[in-house]
Parts: C-alpha cells; sequence; structure tokens
C-alpha cells in the first residue's frame, strides 16, 4: 500500500472483482510478456497450434482454419463420437540438409499439432468433407437429420 492523502491506496489491483479469471489472465500475460516479451505465453504454447473459426448453417456445421504450408497428406481430419479432432505433421526442410545446405537459422513453422473439438451438435459422420485450398482447410460436416429442423404447419381448428 502506498499513501495518498493520508488514505491507502492499493498498489495491485483487487483480486475480487467481477471476473477474477480474466483479471488473473491479464497479469498472467502480463508477466510472461515481461519475461519473454511481446509473444507472451499463449502464443509461444500455441504456436504450432492453427486457430479455427466455426460456424453453422441450416444443414451443416464448417469449420475453417489456417495450417500454411501444409499438403494434403500432412494432415488428418478424424469425426467421432461427437468430436472433430484435426492434426498435422509436417518436416523442418532442415531434414533435408546435406553437404550442399547447411541451415543458420530456422523460424519457419514445423512439427505437429492436434486439435479437438466438440461438435455443436450429431453429423453425418461418412458424409464430412474436407478441402484444403491456399493454406486453407475447410471442412463441412452435414448435419444428421434428427438436427434438421422441420416447419410445422398450424392448422386452423373450428
Amino acid at each position: 500500500m502506498s499513501r495518498k492523502n493520508d488514505k491507502p491506496v492499493p498498489i495491485t489491483r483487487s483480486w475480487f472483482n467481477p471476473l477474477p479469471v480474466s483479471s488473473f489472465r491479464r497479469e498472467m500475460d502480463n508477466l510472461l510478456e515481461n519475461f519473454f516479451g511481446s509473444t507472451g505465453l499463449s502464443q509461444i504454447v500455441h504456436a504450432n497450434t492453427p486457430s479455427l473459426d466455426i460456424s453453422e448453417t441450416e444443414r451443416a456445421v464448417e469449420v475453417v482454419t489456417d495450417v500454411p504450408g501444409y499438403q494434403p497428406d500432412e494432415i488428418h481430419v478424424e469425426v467421432g463420437e461427437g468430436r472433430l479432432t484435426i492434426s498435422g505433421k509436417q518436416q523442418a526442410e532442415t531434414a533435408a540438409e546435406g553437404p550442399e545446405r547447411k541451415f543458420h537459422h530456422v523460424e519457419r513453422r514445423h512439427g505437429e499439432f492436434s486439435r479437438s473439438i466438440t461438435l455443436p451438435c450429431t453429423v453425418k459422420e461418412d458424409k464430412v468433407q474436407a478441402e484444403l485450398k491456399d493454406g486453407v482447410l475447410s471442412i463441412i460436416l452435414p448435419k444428421a437429420d434428427d438436427n434438421l429442423r422441420h416447419k410445422v404447419t398450424v392448422k386452423s381448428v373450428s
């Protein structure tokens, strides 16, 4: 505590705010930013895990994720038990190092990732489609028939 006009003034924020978890996360991010620089721990820990977008239409769930530099045979998509798992493995170019090439510095992403999400509804697992174009993976998961909405006409009874 410091003193301002003879009244105690807290130096740190109170832990008893409405969102203590987000306050704690901000404090940790600030601490890690001071230690690691501007990257912070979340970017260091998740550097190889691609972010994704999940959306839903009347007939399907759509998942889009960026996987730059990956080839289709390096990405695996599995659907089952209400979950979607996307994984991939990419070799570093340094594996091709030989007498004619010596790497001095490597920053480009390589290695493995795995991302699993719970689907918002049941889907037709045998009808799932995945497409990779320009480093963007799009996955279309058609909804199971029991998840489709059916319009019911209300009749007038006299």
